[in-house]
């Protein structure tokens, strides 16, 4: 019998299902569409009816219909799958025989009491007064389907009652509390934000009390949320990311703010790119959904210490996750949703002024210590241990220099600072010589690394469609000539990632009437890359930059100059043979 996802493609092709997201076009036996996924203003997003399955060339992302749709909507392979089984009429396993999916009843509750706060915030003059002053439209309330929970302690209980809920099922949302009274609202005399998962389904709320009834429902906090359930994890939970996910893909950014009335007022002043997190600090988890969207995190907390520890708290979080991380600075005494209300062009203005994490830190440390000893000190202390976080060497070079222009010390210090910082690894400071490569720098570019795939694409795909008077065997055997030791390793990875590859040769290939010759060409690249590889760590070591021996020309052994003439001579042969290859 066939398993509940071949079921699911059996009834829905890739076309269906994307045709659904983007505007797709004929393009011979494929289909293109801009991609989703990234900014772009040529189409490079390619849909294969044939091999079921999609990609991108601009950004390299690709799959079949269950990977679109878990990138799209932000969801884990089995919210996916039973998203397409239910637009498909495929029954999931646990839905069989007359059963119900579990979670499905919690949604259901849960949505039951959006729409019952959404009324009761209509007969509340208090909350709907309270919600005008803060500046929320009443587009807004209707978009984030904001509500009221009134001052009572059974009024959505006796509601649910009614609906035939059990007991059982409704102690799972965690809107209700059970005492050696009996079960009651949680949420009582509070104005409701609902919170959705990214593709429109109610899992929880943010109640924040109304100032009239401050003290009636026996709680201080002015923002309560619901406990963890089986679909409200507070710790991957982001309020607004159902309205916002699209900006986030189209700006490449998300605006991250501390509460609910931040996010509603960032959106009425066209910032619709915002999320907050719900009842937690940032965590992992949120970063890393996030960074499905988009890699470049702005954050907007208040300017106060508690917003300062969460910038710390994220840096620490965000960097070496490879995000980009900037700080919106917001004014002492004022929050995103005062400035997005009272000046909405400003609000823009600040998110587009956004300071890198680094730059921020810096900053603040010159603003907060006067004394140039004390500075100093901060730096050592708050600034220098994050440097280490930034994946790419260069900006870690740029923030280098910066504290060194700042500060008025040598870089070499800040380098050595950072060297000893704790559990911090090893960070060379860059070896400047525009013709030897640093000694911190990946053996083998990336160029080369482009260029074998391609052609290892190239081989999957003959070996796979087999071309006249050419052999998969013949390359391959030539490539491993190349590669050597490092040959098994970059074919296991092709093997791999088959599909893609194979996918991305029929679209580069197919029909080429010079496939040898452009196959020749490939080969040519890699062996060039290779031997200047070879010729610049010949280089470095006759320079002395790798061992710390101070080895010159004069000194260097004949092996070296020896191999330096013979990379060279194959280097000009290489030209020579490239310059006979007529397209």
């Amino acid at each position: 019998m066939a398993s509940t996802t071949e079921q699911v493609k059996a009834r829905l092709s890739v076309v269906d299902v994307l045709s659904g997201y983007l505007k797709l076009e004929k393009a011979g036996a494929s289909f293109k569409a801009r991609c989703p996924f990234h900014s772009e203003k040529t189409a490079s997003f390619f849909i294969s009816p044939a091999r079921d399955s999609w990609h991108c060339f601009g950004c390299a992302k690709g799959g079949d219909i269950f990977t679109f749709v878990q990138e799209v909507e932000g969801l884990d392979f089995r919210g996916a799958l039973k998203l397409l089984a239910d637009r498909a009429g495929v029954v999931l396993s646990n839905e069989k025989s007359g059963g119900v999916d579990e979670r499905e009843i919690l949604y259901a509750i849960t949505g039951e009491a959006v729409g019952f706060y959404q009324e009761a915030l209509k007969r509340s003059g208090e909350a709907r007064l309270y919600l005008r002053e803060r500046g929320v439209s009443e587009e807004s309330i209707e978009n984030f389907r904001i509500g009221f929970a009134p001052d009572g302690w059974r009024n959505l209980l006796e509601n649910m009652k009614s609906r035939r809920f059990s007991d059982a099922d409704l102690l799972r949302t965690g809107l209700f509390v059970e005492s050696a009274k009996g079960m009651y609202d949680r949420f009582r005399g509070r104005i409701m934000f609902p919170i959705f998962d990214p593709t429109g389904k109610p899992i929880g709320f943010s109640g924040r009390i109304l100032p009239a009834l401050a003290g009636n429902d026996g709680q201080t906090s002015k923002y309560i949320n619901p406990p963890q359930t089986e679909i409200y994890n507070k710790s991957k939970a982001l309020y607004g990311i159902n309205l916002a996910k699209q900006a986030i893909r189209t700006e490449d950014a998300v605006i991250l703010v501390e509460g609910q009335l931040d996010v509603v007022l960032s959106h009425q002043a066209d910032a619709t790119n915002t999320v907050a997190v719900s009842g937690t600090a940032l965590t992992e988890d949120h970063l890393v959904f996030l960074s499905r969207f988009s890699k470049n995190l702005l954050m907007a907390f208040d300017a106060d210490s508690a917003g300062l520890s969460a910038a710390t708290r994220a840096v620490k979080l965000a960097l070496p996750l490879e995000l980009e991380l900037k700080i919106v600075k917001i004014p002492s005494g004022k929050d995103p949703a005062d400035i997005a209300k009272e000046d909405p062009i400003n609000w823009k203005k600040m998110i587009t002024d956004a300071r890198h994490i680094i730059d921020f830190f810096l900053e603040n440390a010159r603003e907060q210590n006067t004394d140039d000893r004390e500075f100093l000190l901060v730096i050592e202390k708050d600034v220098v241990p994050y440097i280490s976080l930034v994946s790419s060497s260069f900006e870690r070079a740029h923030f280098v220099k910066k504290i060194s222009d700042r500060a008025g010390i040598a870089e070499s210090i800040v380098w050595e600072t950072m060297r000893k910082q704790p559990g911090t690894k090893t960070i060379q400071a860059p070896f400047f010589n525009k013709n030897i490569p640093s000694n911190n720098s990946p053996s083998t570019p990336s160029f080369l690394s482009r260029t074998a795939e391609r052609l290892l694409g190239l081989i999957l795909w003959i070996e796979k469609e087999p071309q006249a008077e050419i052999s998969s065997v013949e390359i391959e055997n030539k490539l491993r000539v190349l590669l050597g030791d490092d040959y098994a390793k970059r074919r296991e990875l092709a093997n791999s990632d088959s599909n893609r590859l194979i996918f991305e040769t029929e679209q580069f290939y197919r029909g080429s009437e010079k496939l040898s010759l452009l196959i020749e060409e490939l080969l040519f690249t890699i062996e060039e890359e290779l031997l200047k590889i070879s010729l610049n760590d010949i280089m470095v070591k006759l320079r002395g930059a790798s061992g710390g021996i101070a080895i010159t020309p004069e000194t260097a052994s004949d092996q070296f100059l020896a191999e330096c003439q013979k990379i060279t001579k194959r280097l000009h042969e290489l030209k020579l043979a490239r310059a006979r290859i007529t397209f």
